[in-house]
């Protein structure tokens, strides 16, 4: 007669040696909202987690989608604020013109800026990322990025509507639209600290780049639409 295998050792307390131990559930903010992907509901949330951002709250990533899905969907962000950029750029512009009406080329030139900046800034980014070792953190930052432009773009679009005041209306705009450069200067090395790298030198860098290729796809714009 065979004897009778040994027991088992006793588990430690607590666990089981036949079940794995239960995987802690992600900790998300109590403030965010559900929405389906690409909805109303996700562009409310990536508003919410662009001013816990600015606001310096720590659960600010728990209101994006930085899943792949999330990091494509980022760039309608872009294309929903391309009509907010030529609105305002063309009210702008018919101020300073002083005509009743918006003359044509800027709406193109303001239209090109902005698509040339949209596409420029990720791809560069995209081309610096191993060099600069932000590869890990270049998805997240790109979606937070493309939504805060959304945000600002809707900011600049109802503070042109200043330039129905005149010239004095026209300086307002000035005024908020330098706010606004900071608030995206302040946005851009934040997201660049907490997402892509603790040193400053690649994060400063990214900063200054965010501004001056929005600079060139101005000037770019503008030369391209006189050729044409």
């Amino acid at each position: 007669m065979t004897s009778a295998p040994p027991p088992d050792p006793d588990p430690s307390p607590g666990t089981s040696p036949r079940e794995p131990l239960p995987t802690p559930a992600r900790k998300t903010s109590p403030y965010a909202r559900p929405g389906r992907a690409g909805s109303l509901g996700e562009i409310f949330n990536a508003g919410r987690g662009a001013l816990a951002l600015v606001a310096l709250r720590p659960d600010w990533t728990s209101f994006f989608d930085l899943t792949p899905g999330g990091f494509i969907r980022s760039f309608f962000a872009p294309a929903l604020a391309l009509p907010l950029y030529v609105f305002g750029a063309g009210l702008v512009a018919r101020n300073m013109a002083g005509t009743a009406t918006v003359p044509i080329p800027d709406l193109w030139s303001a239209g090109l800026a902005h698509i040339l900046d949209a596409a420029a800034f990720p791809g560069l980014i995209f081309l610096l990322a191993r060099p600069l070792q932000i590869s890990k953190g270049y998805g997240a930052f790109i979606v937070v990025t493309n939504w805060a432009s959304l945000f600002l773009n809707v900011i600049l679009a109802v503070a042109s509507l200043l330039a129905f005041a005149g010239a004095d209306g026209l300086e307002g705009f000035r005024l908020i639209s330098l706010i606004v450069i900071c608030i995206w200067i302040f946005f851009t090395w934040r997201a660049g600290r907490l997402l892509l790298t603790k040193e400053i030198a690649p994060v400063l860098l990214i900063v200054v780049l965010s501004i001056g290729v929005g600079a060139l796809a101005d000037t770019a714009a503008d030369g391209l639409v006189k050729l044409l």
